[in-house]
């Protein structure tokens, strides 16, 4: 039963307490139930982050020491690595691998070129360090002290995380779907697996005595488990599992909606207990049914569009609505042991003691986590947010305790540990940049034991404010000054300009941009995020129904649609820029330059008059720039627009769809404006007489179509 119906049931303050008591471990006062507001919406300028009337908040536990065991092995790679006194950045703009002295105040020690975009790097026992080059198809070692690549090996496309297990590499290749293992004294590959996870991303390596295992993360949320079989070799266990998909609850009602996991884009070892923790988010994209809510409650003025924002964050609905959480994207961690992932607890929120805000709307799109190595401390980069989360894992759920903020550079792509625990550095991407942290205000709390006597609660602690001892600048920025000043509009999420209370940027949803997998119900109804790069370029008119002619006109109307006050014409033109011309596509792993046999044919059938996929997709990737009706209108598109014509006394109007480009299907399923087609094949089926004509193709054929539409 909900708490807060519990709640309303009691009759004295002392029943209040004593029940809020044995809920949580933080104090609890009645003069924040303000239990009116439970049954009434929200008024549109009230913050609904904020904690202070709504919610009851609680105090993290201090952090306590770990039980590590001195056989406990762990690796991961990122696009950070430390050894000894030396910190090793990846650059990906320069194409290079910097090497810092910590000892001497990070000052710049060699620079080694290694490709293009590189990712991860990571240490091997013997001090040579591998750098995974994205968009070179290799990973290269730079042999302990050298000033230049020793060797490198060619993997596959798009190679991005690495771990190290004694004489053997193994690197997650996300265009080919495999893990590929090297053997470091011959740099030959020994073994490809295949992980069947559409874009794997990240892989962590432990360790304790005789067990070892592999998890393999991909970055939408499904994670393999491979452990060493007889022969030595690796095979995959019965470890799938997927990523949380609630959060601790945030509400008095102590119900939390399951939501979606997406953008698993890092991964640790936990030293204790050898459980991998993967950073993602939760989104909350809205649902049908609260978007025909919405468009009841409507007035539909604007010229007929609704005033809600649908599943882009929008302010109506109860206070404490046990139904949805209180951000649309929520970042988050999951811990996954060898037979179970984190069990979301039951536990009020912790609170921005500034603010009064939920402590956790301080940050936005994970790029990384590790944990310390003698203490229940996991750190978190935000890259969104220019800072990184600190968590206390003593809790059996991992994001009930946030328990630190430490504020660093632009866009912060990685982080790690000195050898000995107390300093932490920190990769700034878009800053070229590595901060280091001085790690001892958090060591200073640390606690031996929870349990101090029978029925005692640990010690608690508001949250912490940390900055760097200091940042220094490893590179200079290769792009032009408008091309940066679009990614950092692109970027931050911090900005109210574009979004209401700071929710979102363009990167929460569009990853590199790419897409989110996601099918947001917004105003209009459902619309998949469609991926960016490579994509804008001569493609208008822009968004599903073609509505906007000019690409900053659509941007205008999305930053509109997020509850942002608006950009300059200036700021406009940057991100504009950027959006055309700073973003880079996946390399495609379906075309190396010359069509195969059965692409061939595919084109053929592309461009054939009947089939008629090349009379709207002009030139294979292009647009006619017209909208069409291909008959896969929603039902609650038609259901919305009836409404909106009942309203304004107008008939209902066509619904129809403009030409998408075609570039890049091989990584923007699933397909079609609201994301309902799984896979090309779908589409094919779904729309064989509606969108050009493929239903007297044979299965052969479309499967020849559908190879030819991978390559574009």
């Amino acid at each position: 039963m909900k708490i807060y119906t519990h709640l309303r049931r009691l009759t004295t303050v002392a029943a209040i307490t004593a029940l809020a008591a044995s809920c949580t471990p933080g104090a609890f006062g009645t003069d924040d139930l303000d239990f009116g507001s439970c049954s009434t919406p929200l008024p549109g300028d009230v913050d609904p982050d904020l904690l202070r009337k709504h919610h009851k908040v609680t105090l993290p536990w201090v952090p306590r020491k770990l039980a590590v065991s001195a056989d406990t092995v762990q690796s991961s790679g990122r696009a950070l690595g430390v050894s000894g006194n030396e910190v090793f950045a990846v650059d990906r703009d320069n194409g290079t691998l910097v090497v810092l002295d910590a000892a001497a105040k990070l000052s710049v020690k060699r620079t080694i070129a290694v490709g293009a975009r590189p990712e991860q790097v990571i240490i091997a026992p013997n001090g040579d360090a591998w750098v995974s080059v994205r968009h070179g198809g290799k990973v290269v070692m730079i042999p302990k002290g050298a000033q230049k690549v020793g060797a490198e090996v060619a993997v596959g496309v798009e190679p991005i995380g690495m771990a190290v297990a004694g004489n053997q590499l193994f690197v997650v290749v996300a265009g080919e779907q495999t893990l590929k293992v090297i053997d470091l004294t011959t740099n030959q590959i020994i073994q490809s697996i295949d992980t069947k996870l559409p874009r794997p991303r990240t892989v962590t390596y432990a360790r304790q005595g005789s067990a070892s295992r592999f998890v393999v993360v991909d970055e939408s949320g499904v994670s393999k488990t491979l452990v060493e079989s007889y022969d030595g070799k690796l095979k995959t266990s019965s470890g799938t599992r997927y990523l949380r998909t609630t959060n601790p609850a945030q509400k008095l009602s102590f119900s939390s909606k399951k939501l979606r996991a997406w953008r698993a884009t890092g991964a640790a070892v936990h030293p204790e207990t050898g459980d991998t923790l993967i950073a993602h988010v939760l989104v909350s994209p809205g649902t049908q049914s609260t978007l025909l809510t919405d468009a009841k409650l409507s007035t539909f003025g604007n010229k007929g569009k609704s005033s809600s924002s649908g599943g882009y964050g929008s302010t109506g609905g109860a206070a404490c609505d046990p139904s949805s959480p209180t951000r649309p994207v929520e970042v988050s961690l999951t811990q996954i042991s060898k037979t179970t992932t984190t069990k979301t607890e039951r536990q009020f929120a912790i609170a921005d003691p500034n603010t009064g805000r939920n402590f956790l709307t301080r940050f936005d799109q994970p790029s990384d986590v590790i944990h310390h190595p003698a203490v229940s401390l996991a750190f978190m980069t935000n890259y969104g947010t220019d800072n990184v989360l600190v968590l206390n894992t003593g809790r059996k759920d991992v994001m009930e305790m946030p328990i630190a903020e430490i504020a660093v550079g632009q866009a912060p792509k990685a982080i790690v540990l000195s050898p000995d625990g107390k300093r932490a550095f920190v990769l700034n991407q878009h800053e070229f940049s590595v901060s280091e942290i001085d790690l001892a205000p958090l060591l200073d709390l640390t606690v031996d034991d929870y349990v101090v006597a029978k029925g005692d609660m640990p010690k608690q602690t508001k949250p912490l404010f940390l900055k760097p001892v200091r940042t220094v600048a490893f590179a200079t920025d290769p792009n032009p000054a408008i091309i940066q000043q679009g990614r950092r509009l692109f970027t931050f999420t911090g900005n109210s300009k574009i979004s209401r209370s700071q929710r979102f940027a363009c990167m929460s949803c569009h990853l590199e941009g790419t897409e989110d997998k996601q099918t947001w119900f917004v105003a209009d109804g459902p619309r998949q995020t469609p991926s960016l790069a490579g994509r804008l370029l001569g493609t208008g008119p822009f968004n599903w129904t073609g509505s906007e002619h000019k690409l900053q006109s659509n941007m205008d109307r999305t930053i509109e649609r997020m509850g942002g006050q608006g950009l300059s014409k200036t700021e406009l033109a940057a991100l504009e820029q950027f959006m055309l011309h700073g973003l880079v596509p996946p390399p495609n792993p379906h075309f190396d330059g010359k069509l195969t046999e059965a692409q061939a044919r595919g084109k053929k059938l592309f461009f054939d008059p009947v089939v008629a996929c090349g009379k709207c997709h002009t030139g294979g990737t292009g647009s006619d720039a017209q909208n069409w009706d291909v008959g896969t209108v929603t039902k609650t598109e038609t259901t919305i627009e009836q409404m909106r014509a009942s309203m304004t006394g107008s008939k209902p109007r066509l619904i129809t769809y403009n030409t998408p480009s075609l570039r890049g299907l091989y990584y923007t399923k699933p397909y079609l404006h609201d994301g309902s087609a799984k896979t090309l094949m779908d589409v094919l089926n779904r729309t064989s007489k509606t969108m050009g004509k493929t239903s007297h193709l044979s299965t052969s054929q479309k499967n020849d179509l559908v190879a030819y539409l991978k390559t574009l």
